[in-house]
């Protein structure tokens, strides 16, 4: 939380990233027990004066990122790395497990959209607790989405700095004080395309079509790969 900004972290958002130069572009200090807290966390008191802002990426692109980082833990760990495809059939059979346990919700009732829908209603949308144990189509959730959104401002995984810079009404700082440059949290993969089989795409189709539809995603994009990040001209430290 920053004096006039709070930011809610989801996961595999570039919100570690975010975190960091955030704070050294504004100041701020973090509020909450973990980093990855929903927007239903965030006291009353913290919220006067001050705009919430919100990561996302293109929920094809999402599952690819958030495999790539648990994958290279892996083999950091010496463990063994899991294939993608067995990834994103765990994630999406029980998606409450991988959130921390603090703000973990009890299991989704009636309703089980795709695996980045789930964590983007959760940290997103005030109401969430009620949502997941009580309404029983996305159709429902679709209906009361805007008014339960907690999220002011969206910063785009594929317009990242621009859409900072228009929060902020100034780039982002990505050199520390004494200089360095800040080190991204990525693991550079491929486009997602190439990741997917035809029944994992048509269930990301079907199963995350809310936020697919809401904010214009397609399987072509807008997308953002980390093995093509640049820091982009006229930010600051930036060659």
């Amino acid at each position: 939380m920053t004096n006039k900004h709070i930011l809610i972290a989801v996961n595999n958002c570039g919100s570690s990233y975010a975190w960091v130069v955030l704070k050294n572009t504004c100041g701020g200090k973090m509020m909450t027990k973990t980093r990855h807290a929903p927007v239903r966390a965030v006291k009353q008191e913290w919220r006067k004066g001050r705009r919430i802002i919100g990561l996302q990426r293109n929920p094809f692109a999402w599952y690819v990122t958030g495999w790539n980082k648990d994958h290279c833990l892996q083999i950091g760990r010496g463990a063994r790395p899991v294939p993608f495809e067995e990834w994103f059939w765990e994630i999406n059979s029980r998606p409450w497990r991988y959130l921390p346990e603090a703000y973990r919700p009890p299991a989704a009732k009636h309703i089980l959209p795709g695996a980045y829908t789930f964590f983007h209603l959760h940290y997103c949308l005030w109401n969430s607790l009620d949502i997941f144990a009580n309404h029983r189509s996305m159709k429902d959730v679709a209906a009361i989405y805007d008014d339960q959104l907690g999220v002011d401002d969206w910063v785009f995984a594929h317009t990242y700095y621009e859409d900072f810079a228009r929060i902020l009404g100034k780039p982002l700082l990505t050199n520390t004080p004494e200089g360095k440059r800040i080190a991204r949290n990525a693991h550079p993969h491929g486009p997602h395309q190439d990741y997917y089989t035809p029944k994992m795409r048509a269930y990301v189709q079907g199963n995350d079509a809310f936020l697919l539809d809401k904010y214009g995603y397609t399987w072509d994009g807008p997308a953002y790969s980390s093995a093509e990040h640049k820091y982009p001209a006229g930010i600051e430290g930036t060659p």
